[in-house]
């Protein structure tokens, strides 16, 4: 991917840096370094991985704004938000299927349901000619369904269950709860909550 060629780049650079500055200090010290970065990769491939952080974020927030348009310039589009502790795909899938019957129904496909996952979806399959878009939201800590709310500005909402699911991020059932009561509180005064 693009993403993993940007890493692979970075970290072939710090690599080369590493290595003049160990050839710079001497013969010895150089093959003691180099050998060190052998058995080192993996933390060069860390090293690397943070150094290209704001770049991966820069080029993430470009995708999402990109969606956002998507999203915006399809006034029409009815969104449904899915979210809960579990029942979230099988929801998606039922339902686009029921719509698809009469309307023409875009679900985001698989367990495509982060922020990257669901930007992959409207950028590459959500067309002007959809009616209705059905896009699962997980969370795995609080604001996560904000942010996807954020994204795709729901009109209908559905809460499937509230759950242990993650409880090892959230800490408690009630932080579970708000999270995912983060979709029903971002619909608009008109919007449909179904729990």
């Amino acid at each position: 991917t693009p993403r993993a060629k940007r890493l692979y780049i970075a970290a072939c650079c710090l690599l080369a840096l590493l290595a003049l500055a160990a050839f710079l200090v001497g013969n010895v010290w150089a093959l003691l370094v180099l050998s060190l970065l052998t058995v080192g990769s993996p933390f060069i491939m860390m090293a690397a991985t943070w150094c290209m952080q704001p770049v991966e974020k820069s080029i993430n927030n470009g995708f999402l704004e990109d969606a956002k348009r998507i999203i915006r310039e399809m006034p029409r589009l009815q969104v449904v938000g899915i979210t809960g502790s579990y029942g979230k795909t099988s929801t998606k899938v039922i339902l686009g299927q029921v719509l698809s019957e009469e309307y023409h129904t875009l679900i985001t496909p698989e367990s495509y349901n982060t922020p990257m996952g669901v930007t992959l979806a409207i950028r590459n399959m959500l067309k002007p000619t959809h009616q209705y878009f059905v896009t699962e939201m997980g969370a795995r800590q609080p604001g996560d369904v904000a942010e996807l709310c954020a994204l795709v500005q729901p009109t209908i909402g559905i809460l499937t269950a509230i759950g242990h699911q993650h409880l090892e991020t959230f800490q408690t059932i009630e932080a579970i709860a708000d999270t995912k009561f983060e979709l029903i509180r971002a619909l608009p005064a008109d919007g449909l909550a179904i729990l």
